[in-house]
C-alpha cells in the first residue's frame, strides 16, 4: 500500500475513534490539514502531530484529553519504535487521570500464552455484581475505553476493560485461538463479582471474539457490539474488498506479511450453525454503508440470532456520524446490567425514542 493511499485511509479512520472519544470532528480536521506524511515524529508527520496536541494537553494537566490524542498518535505506526512510546504515554497519562480521579481502576495482568498481558478494571463494593468485560478492535487500546470504565463505576458494576492481541500491551498473536483469553480474565476476576453473570462489550473484532467464547461458556448471558464480522467477512470474495489499511492492521497483529493475512484470519468466520447456538441477548449495532463489515452480515444476524436487538444506522463502519445515539444505546445496555437507575433507563428508553423519530423525519422516512 503506497503512502497516500495509507495516510487517506487513517485519515477516514481516525475520525472513527475521535469523535468516539468525544474529539471534535473540527479539531480532528485542524491537525490532518496539517500532516503530509506518515514518517518520522516531527512537524508534519501523523505522530508528531497528534503527540504534539496530546503532550499540550498532558501539560495542562488534562490527561484524559492527552490519552485520546496519544492513542491516535499510535495509528500510523504499528511496527516502529514510535508506537511503544506513544502507548507508554497513553499509560502514564492514564494513570495520573486515575490518581486524579480518586484511584477507582486498579491495574492488574492475567496471563494468556504464556504472556503477562497488563487490564484494568474496577471492583464494585457488592461482591455479587455481574462481571462486565469491555474489549476493543483491532487498534483500540484499554485507555481508549476509560469512558465506559467510569460510566460502570457510577452504576457500581464490577468491570474489566482489555485489549486486542497485538493492540497496546496485549503482546499475544492473533489467531483463532485469540477469543480464549477471556477465560484467563473471568479467573483473575473471581474474587471480585459473580462470574456467573458475564456479560461482554466487543467493538469491533472484539465483538468477534465476544460470540465465539460465548459460544464456549455460558456463563455469558449477553453481548453488545458494534459492526462485528460474522461470516461473510471472512470469505474471500468479501475480503478482497476490505479497504488496505484494515488488512495491513490485521497483518501486523497476525504477525504475517501482507499477502498471507487472509489465510491467517480466514478461521475466525462464525457460522450459521453457531449462531444457532447463541441464546443470549446480542445487541449489535449495524452501519449500513460499512466499508469493512460486508452488508450481507445483517440477514444472517436477523435470520439465525433468536435474541437480537439490532440498531440499524445509515453510515460507515463504526457509525461516527450517530455517536450520540450509540452512546445512549451503549448506556441503556450498561443500566440493564445495574438493579439501580431504572428510572434513568426508563427516560434513556424514551430520548432513544425520539432520537429514532428525528433521524426518521430527516431522511424523509414515513413516521
Amino acid at each position: 500500500m503506497n503512502n497516500i493511499n495509507y495516510l487517506a485511509g487513517l485519515n477516514q479512520f481516525v475520525k472513527l475513534h475521535g469523535i468516539a472519544q468525544g474529539i471534535k470532528q473540527s479539531q480532528l480536521n485542524d491537525i490532518l490539514q496539517k500532516i503530509n506524511r506518515i514518517e518520522g515524529d516531527g512537524s508534519g508527520s501523523w505522530v508528531g502531530e497528534f503527540s504534539q496536541v496530546g503532550d499540550n494537553y498532558y501539560q495542562q494537566k488534562k490527561y484524559d484529553k492527552a490519552m485520546c490524542f496519544y492513542n491516535l498518535a499510535r495509528f500510523a505506526c504499528f511496527n516502529q519504535a514510535n508506537n511503544i512510546n506513544i502507548t507508554k504515554k497513553s499509560i502514564i497519562a492514564f494513570n495520573l487521570w486515575n490518581i486524579k480521579n480518586g484511584y477507582f481502576f486498579i491495574r492488574d495482568e492475567y496471563v494468556f500464552e504464556e504472556k503477562s498481558i497488563p487490564f484494568y478494571f474496577h471492583k464494585s463494593k457488592n461482591q455479587e455484581s455481574p462481571l462486565l468485560i469491555v474489549i476493543g478492535g483491532i487498534v483500540s487500546t484499554k485507555e481508549q475505553w476509560s469512558n465506559i470504565l467510569n460510566i460502570a463505576r457510577k452504576l457500581d458494576i464490577t468491570t474489566a476493560v482489555l485489549e486486542m492481541p497485538g493492540v497496546g500491551e496485549n503482546a499475544t498473536i492473533y489467531n483463532e485461538c485469540s477469543f480464549k483469553l477471556f477465560a484467563q480474565v473471568i479467573i483473575k476476576m473471581n474474587n471480585y463479582a459473580n462470574i456467573n453473570q458475564i456479560h461482554i462489550i466487543g467493538l469491533s473484532f472484539g465483538g468477534n471474539l465476544a460470540i465465539r467464547y460465548a459460544l464456549k461458556d455460558n456463563r455469558v448471558k449477553s453481548i453488545f457490539t458494534v459492526g462485528a464480522p460474522i461470516l461473510y467477512f471472512y470469505h474471500n470474495y468479501y475480503f478482497s474488498k476490505v479497504p488496505d489499511l484494515t488488512k495491513k492492521i490485521l497483518s501486523h497483529l497476525c504477525l504475517v506479511d501482507d499477502g498471507s493475512v487472509f489465510d491467517a484470519i480466514k478461521q475466525n468466520g462464525i457460522s450459521n450453525n453457531e449462531l444457532k447456538l447463541l441464546n443470549i441477548p446480542v445487541n449489535y449495532v449495524f452501519s449500513l454503508q460499512d466499508e469493512i463489515i460486508p452488508c450481507e452480515e445483517k440477514s444472517l444476524l436477523i435470520k439465525f440470532i433468536k435474541k437480537l436487538n439490532l440498531y440499524e444506522f445509515d453510515d460507515v463502519h463504526g457509525s461516527p456520524h450517530h455517536m450520540l445515539e450509540i452512546k445512549m444505546i451503549l448506556i441503556r445496555y450498561i443500566l440493564s446490567l445495574s438493579n439501580r437507575k431504572k428510572l434513568l433507563n426508563y427516560l434513556l428508553g424514551k430520548f432513544l425514542t425520539i432520537l429514532n423519530f428525528r433521524n426518521k423525519f430527516k431522511s424523509g422516512e414515513r413516521v
